[in-house]
């Protein structure tokens, strides 16, 4: 019993011991190369998958407290190879092969003791796309790239929907045509007016240059994906994309549902119509007579009567008849340069193109002929924006108003009609809450009515898209330290100091009335104070800053480096604000819901660009 007892008293001894030993030898601290690898994943996880061209990476991380760690880079695939540069790596990627790489880029983080820590990326190289310099049209779908209006050095370009069959485009325009040459293992692309497409800084539009931009960024690598091709960035390592929330195209870092980046690129032809070419809409011809819309260009022309009663498959002219500014102007179907939610119109009924109507259940349809093909008028709404846009793929079914002899139809949450209002040259949806106050789009045919169509009594003063306002604004003499507010009244949208939203480069417009003499509706935000500068410019002011445009983009922002405005007459009122460096003219962009500026060519014209002043009592 002794001895049990001696052997357990051995045993215990032993066991304590070994658990001293333990507690004695500490386990390393990982807690440096733990956050060194939070630091090395947070710096990489945004990159792009797709890799185009080879890239430096870190080989030196510093974590405060902790010291430097080294970090070893590797793949999984032979194809990519690394070379040290000084406290970077590179990671060399071949160019064009002749299939796709797919690899994971790992990193391992180690802290000279024989402790380390990893971190992978997946990324992948794409096939090369061997496209031969030429003119191509770059496709989502039936959308293409446009190029950007001439005057827009930078922004994001819009689609045109184009007719695409047995490998050929139709239907498109000479802003659709982008020429692409090969440079190297990449390309260049260039926009229908020979500007270079580039990108800059951090941001996912495009800048373009007339020539190839010092700073780099216009290369981009063309790859193969399945039966399309992706087209990425070098410099940024974006891809390009169309989305669809936007209605346009970037170049983004990372892909999201909304993103086309699986592009068609088809070899260019000649292009079927040129929005640039028709005659200019905003030269007025000598009036006509306001009683005789039906005939405005000559008596033996199909139009010789307005339509009461269309017929399916009759070939009719659309027109608006504008009796304030003695013009009558007619439907081209084509969609205006840039703002394309617009039908562009001319003053030439022989230019005119001939529409008809379609009987489907429940109503009309209303299309024309383009190349063999129907392109249908369809209304569809864009955030507050009432719009119009032209289509291979109808969906709006209208019907036949009586009392007002045109088409109407319910755009989601309002009825609406064809038409314009105030000077405005193009045709648009209109409210139908505002038909009073609008010119309608009337058809005009054989066997028509040659009874006058009655203009509106009232001369709207509002766009279709904005309550009617009788009043009208007052002409100003700006001196210095008058308290103002600087308004739209076309949308009856004020100019604030305050981001459209929180996170917005644009400025908000506040909604205000003005009733006789007096505008109602702003408040502290929107008053501005007039500076006047000594070059006959002037600035304005709140919180002791201006409100100003920075050395690039169309946004406007307090405290930026160009404060000073040319403040331009226009008449009755009205003013364009035009920057001093820039150049650009104050907007409000409408379909965006916010303030910004563009150069549009011609801002004398467009209610957009129309601005006035309230004197703040």
């Amino acid at each position: 019993m002794k001895k049990l007892f001696s052997y357990i008293l051995l045993l215990a001894m032993a066991l304590s011991l070994f658990a001293g030993c333990t507690q004695n030898e500490a386990a390393p601290d990982l807690t440096g190369l733990e956050k060194a690898k939070t630091y090395l994943f947070n710096l990489y996880k945004d990159s792009g998958v797709t890799t185009t061209a080879s890239f430096d990476v870190v080989g030196v991380v510093n974590v405060q407290g902790y010291g430097k760690y080294t970090v070893t880079w590797s793949a999984d695939s032979d194809a990519i190879t690394f070379t040290p540069n000084d406290k970077m790596v590179t990671v060399n990627i071949p160019g064009s092969p002749a299939e796709e790489i797919n690899y994971k880029l790992t990193g391992t983080i180690s802290d000279g003791n024989g402790n380390s820590v990893s971190v992978s990326f997946d990324h992948k190289v794409p096939a090369g796309g061997n496209l031969a310099d030429g003119t191509y049209v770059i496709l989502a779908g039936n959308l293409t790239m446009s190029s950007l209006a001439q005057d827009k050095p930078y922004g994001y370009p819009l689609a045109n929907e184009v007719t695409v069959a047995d490998g050929k485009v139709s239907n498109h325009f000479k802003a659709d045509v982008l020429t692409i040459k090969k440079v190297g293992d990449s390309y260049t692309i260039q926009d229908a007016y020979g500007r270079y497409f580039y990108l800059k800084g951090t941001y996912n539009s495009f800048n373009v240059s007339a020539t190839i931009p010092e700073e780099g960024g216009h290369l981009f690598t063309i790859g193969k994906e399945g039966d399309g091709y992706t087209i990425v960035n070098d410099a940024m390592a974006k891809t390009l994309a169309y989305s669809t929330s936007y209605s346009s195209w970037g170049c983004y870092p990372e892909l999201s549902d909304d993103h086309n980046a699986v592009l068609t690129i088809l070899p260019a032809t000649a292009p079927d119509k040129d929005p640039e070419t028709p005659s200019d809409p905003s030269t007025p011809s000598e009036p006509s007579t306001p009683s005789t819309p039906s005939t405005p260009s000559t008596p033996s022309t199909p139009s010789t009567g307005l339509i009461t009663k269309p017929v399916a498959g009759t070939a009719y002219k659309f027109a608006i008849t504008q009796g304030n500014l003695g013009k009558t102007l007619y439907f081209t179907g084509v969609p205006r340069d840039n703002q394309p939610w617009y039908i562009t119109s001319t003053e030439n009924e022989a230019d005119a193109i001939d529409v008809f109507v379609e009987e489907v259940s429940g109503g009309l349809r209303l299309y024309f002929n383009i190349n063999g093909a129907k392109n249908y008028l369809v209304m569809y709404k864009d955030g507050t924006h009432y719009s119009l846009k032209v289509t291979t793929t109808p969906s709006t079914i209208y019907t036949w108003n009586t009392e007002h002899n045109t088409f109407v139809a319910m755009n989601e949450d309002k009825e609406c009609f064809i038409g314009t209002s105030n000077n405005y040259n193009t045709f648009s949806c209109n409210k139908m809450e505002y038909v009073g106050t609008s010119f309608i789009a009337h058809l005009y045919g054989e066997g028509g009515t040659t009874e006058p169509v009655t203009p509106p009594t009232t001369e709207p003063s509002t766009p279709p898209t904005t309550p009617s306002n009788p009043s009208k604004p007052a002409d100003v003499t700006l001196t210095n330290g008058m308290k103002v507010v600087i308004y739209n009244p076309a949308n009856g949208k004020a100019l604030s100091s305050q981001p459209s939203a929180p996170t917005s480069y644009y400025q908000l417009g506040v909604d205000v009335t003005l009733n006789g003499s007096t505008l109602s509706g702003y408040g502290t935000t929107e008053i501005w104070t007039v500076v006047a500068n000594s070059d006959g410019t002037f600035s304005f002011e709140q919180g002791g800053q201006k409100i100003a445009m920075g050395a690039e983009f169309a946004s406007m922002k307090l405290g930026e480096v160009n404060d000073k405005w040319q403040v331009i007459s226009l008449g009755n009122g009205l003013y364009n604000i035009k920057n001093a460096v820039r150049g650009n003219t104050m907007e409000w962009y409408a379909s965006k819901n916010n303030w910004s500026t563009y150069t549009p060519s011609d801002p004398t014209t467009d209610p957009l660009f129309q601005m006035s002043f309230y004197v703040v009592p």
